[in-house]
């Protein structure tokens, strides 16, 4: 009973931010944005290359963070 009561918290969370956050808040089309994107894949190209990694065709990946890797909010 306490895991669906948790589950419920953060399902009634998740809809107070959509219902107060206005829906273009994380659009890439706004500069400070657009800066926090392209310092972030930055950062992201300058470890790989640090490593000598020129291809991740060969390579697996973990990606641990939220969402399923797809940017909705940013566009």
């Amino acid at each position: 009973m306490q895991n669906k009561q948790e589950i419920d918290r953060i399902i009634k969370n998740i809809e107070q931010r959509r219902a107060t956050i206005p829906d273009n808040k994380y659009s890439g089309l706004k500069s400070a944005n657009l800066f926090m994107i392209h310092s972030q894949e930055k950062r992201l190209f300058l470890n790989i290359n640090k490593y000598g990694i020129n291809s991740l065709k060969d390579k697996k990946i973990l990606d641990v963070g939220c969402g399923g890797g797809e940017n909705d909010g940013f566009y």
